[in-house]
């Protein structure tokens, strides 16, 4: 290692002073010059990363405020842009500032400077003194930091130790390294201090800070690095990217599963070997064709591969016939391929047996079990299966040559049996397969390897590259579908829970209301609409919602019956108003005009039956008066016809009548009498049938206008609000283990639905409305296939109309199986 004493500088320095920019200037002047280099390539390196957070954070912020479901929220995030945008370059020159500042503090050899650490333990000591926002800053930038130095470990640790080499005085660790997470993460924080931002709006700044600055300092770290090595400052630093990669890799899983870790070197074909020696072996066999190895000749590795090759093309009617098959569902069957293999050198050396080596017999024994796996696998449908079975011969011939490839996840043909079923997992075979693009591709893959591979891996390589930008281009075409079904849904959401909030606004009014039926089909089917637009547009919030909801107030306070004639003259005042509200807001929606003046002419006769004066029969004929004029009538009737017997008989000339003519004139007299007697009586009843008829239609006026008939309204149906009482109420308790499946389902989880014809479809979680709670489910190609909410979803998982599907990587899947499987069949057998 090179002598670098010459390099270090003693300074003399005031603890807790803070240098101002000229003796900054002084104190880096001092020092060599690799040390002010790091500086400045490292501020240098920085730049360009703040760049990419300030140029991602627009995109971040505006994709949340369109996400907003109220006004408020999406306000909030639009000013936050604009915060962001007016305060940029002087965001990205404080930080360059806090740089130099904790350079500076490095050099006046401070006591302590301030970190994050620090910070957190002052935080947890006075815990109930820290605002809710402050405390989420605190935990955000806590997680920040200990990620980084995770993933920056080594360069970081080698940065600290040659600055530490350039210092006296000073002790330079990775908490005050000044391009360290703690002091860079600080940094930030500290800059953030002069916006005037939303605590939400703020934890977005941070992640995406965590992303494009924090997640890079690895870069960053190596252009200090190179600038101190190439000063000579410990150029043979030991360590390396690599090895520091693997040791966090082995913690890390170690962490996560301690019995399952393997030394960094295992060799996983040996240990699947020392599995597959411990079972039981089949007895040696004396004939022909192919023994088990040791017990014949042994089949060079060369001939061995044509052997191969052979058995692939005598395969190949066997493989059609089972595509064919699986067209139909019927799942393909294994390849026995050494059994094809013994048959082709009996057929060849009819009397010579001849064996595999050892090595080679366990690569064909496992590859096998590997692919009895991907056939049985339930994830897979079955022409894809079939796919897949093809490729067995070619994987034997890999595995042969490489045995890394099963221990190496990178290996190109493992990468592509594992994008294949993955791409795959998916699909299903609909209308005319051989047209299906992905079906096509894949068959295009396996029959390019089975003609074209022999031994170079490269082949695998180009294959894998060319299909993933396939399923790129083929990603990118399904989003766009995809996310037009999910902004519909979001639409068709928001429309509900706009139309649900208008009905029940309306009907918290009429209910239990007697109503005239044009007041009703008015609230109904017209302003219904008016309500649902401004719902939709500015919210229940705003002051247009509350002005549309005092015009229904004042509807329906103008068809309630008026008790007096202030109530009247109140109707006459409002009236004009009132009628000018409800067209205004009408002819905003378009309403039909025809309709609307239909509506307005039945408005006005309510309107006009309020107006006039109540009705009243007054009765002011008693009974007794009625008997006093009914005397009064006889006494004048009677004078009129009363006669004597003396002035009938001084009427007659000569004063002589016979008693026949004077019984006549008396029979005459007593008939007048009679006939008075009766006109009195149906007099006074005459009177006192009017008197009844009168009261009883003060009590039961008799509506002749229909458009003036009232009934009472239970509630009011707007048309695309949900109907809450006809839905199905699903008893399923709230610790139910299919609730926990389902809120931990995540976007783009594959399930299998089982439909009541007995037929299955796969479809993928695309979106969950949170407005609504309805998980929208896709298809393959994006389009919308079922919807449910948490309840149905977990009870139709309950039910085994759903079922999760794994989606785990199908080959580390298969190999796991299979050594579980040796395992088991090993403690079996001991």
């Amino acid at each position: 290692m090179a002598d670098n004493t010459t390099k270090v500088v003693q300074l003399n320095s005031h603890p807790g002073h803070s240098a101002e920019e000229g003796a900054d200037n002084v104190l880096f002047a001092r020092l060599p010059a690799p040390f002010t280099d790091t500086k400045d390539r490292g501020k240098q390196s920085l730049q360009p990363l703040l760049q990419a957070l300030f140029d991602n954070i627009d995109d971040a912020l505006f994709e949340l405020a369109d996400r907003a479901e109220h006004n408020a929220e999406q306000n909030m995030y639009f000013e936050s842009m604009r915060e962001l945008r007016i305060k940029r370059r002087g965001m990205e020159l404080c930080f360059g500032k806090e740089i130099d500042n904790a350079f500076s503090l490095l050099l006046t050899a401070v006591e302590a400077i301030p970190t994050l650490e620090a910070t957190e333990q002052v935080s947890i000591d006075n815990l109930s003194l820290v605002a809710d926002d402050e405390l989420e800053e605190l935990v955000a930038a806590d997680n920040m930091v200990a990620k980084a130095e995770r993933e920056c470990s080594l360069g970081i640790k080698q940065l600290t130790t040659r600055l530490d080499t350039l210092i006296e005085g000073q002790s330079v660790t990775i908490k005050n390294n000044p391009f360290g997470p703690a002091v860079i993460c600080q940094s930030f924080i500290e800059v953030c201090k002069t916006l005037d931002l939303d605590i939400k709006a703020k934890l977005v700044l941070f992640k995406l800070f965590d992303r494009y600055v924090m997640a890079q300092l690895q870069q960053v770290h190596e252009q200090c690095n190179s600038v101190l090595i190439e000063g000579g400052i410990l150029a043979n630093l030991g360590g390396d990217k690599r090895t520091a990669e693997q040791s966090v890799g082995s913690e890390t899983a170690h962490a996560k599963n301690p019995s399952a870790a393997e030394p960094p070197n295992s060799d996983v074909f040996a240990d699947l070997q020392n599995l597959l020696h411990g079972l039981p072996q089949p007895s040696a066999s004396a004939g022909s064709g192919l023994v088990a190895p040791g017990q014949a000749p042994q089949i060079p590795r060369d001939t061995l591969m044509q052997l191969l090759q052979a058995v692939q093309k005598s395969l190949t009617p066997q493989m059609a016939q089972q595509q064919q098959q699986a067209m139909q569902g019927v799942g393909p069957q294994q390849l026995d391929i050494q059994q094809t293999l013994s048959s082709l050198l009996i057929a060849k050396m009819p009397e010579k047996p001849m064996s595999i080596g050892q090595v080679d017999d366990d690569a064909i024994n496992l590859v096998a079990m590997l692919f009895q796996f991907i056939l049985d696998d339930r994830n897979l449908a079955a022409p894809m299966k079939a796919l897949i079975s093809r490729l067995q011969i070619p994987i034997i011939k890999v595995s042969m040559l490489d045995k890394s490839f099963f221990s190496k996840g990178g290996h190109p043909a493992r990468k592509l049996l594992n994008e294949i079923a993955n791409a795959s997992l998916g699909w299903v075979p609909n209308g005319n397969i051989e047209r299906d693009p992905l079906y096509k591709k894949v068959s295009a893959v396996v029959e390019k390897i089975q003609q074209e591979y022999t031994s170079d891996s490269a082949l695998f390589q180009d294959v894998l590259a060319d299909f993933i930008v396939f399923l790129e281009m083929d990603k990118r075409r399904i989003q766009l579908i995809e996310q037009r079904t999910i902004n519909a849904e979001d639409g068709k959401a928001k429309s509900e829970l706009a139309r649900n909030t208008v009905q029940n606004a309306l009907n918290e009014r009429v209910a239990g209301k007697s109503l005239p039926k044009v007041v009703v089909t008015l609230l109904e089917q017209a302003w219904s609409n008016v309500l649902f637009l401004i719902c939709l547009k500015d919210g229940e919030d705003d002051s247009n919602w509350h002005e549309a909801l005092q015009v229904v107030d004042d509807l329906l306070w103008s068809v309630e019956p008026m008790e007096n004639t202030a109530a009247r003259q109140q109707l006459l005042t409002m009236v004009p108003q009132l009628l000018k509200n409800l067209r205004a807001g009408l002819t905003k929606i378009a309403y039909n005009p025809f309709d609307m003046n239909q509506l307005f002419t039945d408005l006005e006769a309510i309107h006009l039956s309020q107006l006039k004066e109540l009705n009243t029969v007054k009765l002011e004929v008693t009974e007794q008066e009625s008997k006093v004029r009914a005397k009064e009538v006889i006494a004048r009737q009677t004078k009129a016809i009363e006669k004597t017997l003396d002035q009938i008989l001084e009427e007659r000339d000569g004063g002589s009548i016979s008693l026949e003519a004077l019984d006549a004139e008396l029979d005459e007299q007593l008939a007048g009498f009679d006939a008075l007697g009766d006109l009195v009586a149906k007099s006074v009843d005459d009177t006192a049938e009017a008197a009844d008829t009168a009261v009883e239609e003060q009590e039961h006026p008799v509506v002749k206008d229909d458009k003036l008939a009232r009934h009472v309204v239970e509630k009011l149906v707007v048309n695309g609000a949900s109907d809450t009482d006809s839905e199905e109420v699903i008893d399923i308790s709230s610790d139910d283990p299919c609730l926990v499946v389902v809120d931990n389902m995540a976007m783009g989880n594959w399930v299998e639905l089982h439909q009541d014809d007995n037929k299955k479809f796969r479809c993928r979680l695309a979106a969950i409305i949170r407005s609504t709670g309805k998980y929208i489910f896709v298809n393959r190609s994006g389009m919308k296939v079922a919807e449910y909410d948490r309840m149905s979803l977990a009870q139709a998982i309950k039910e085994r109309k759903i079922g999760m599907l794994d989606e785990g990587l199908l080959f580390d899947r298969a190999l796991e199986s299979v050594i579980g499987n040796l395992r088991n069949a090993n403690k079996t057998g001991s």
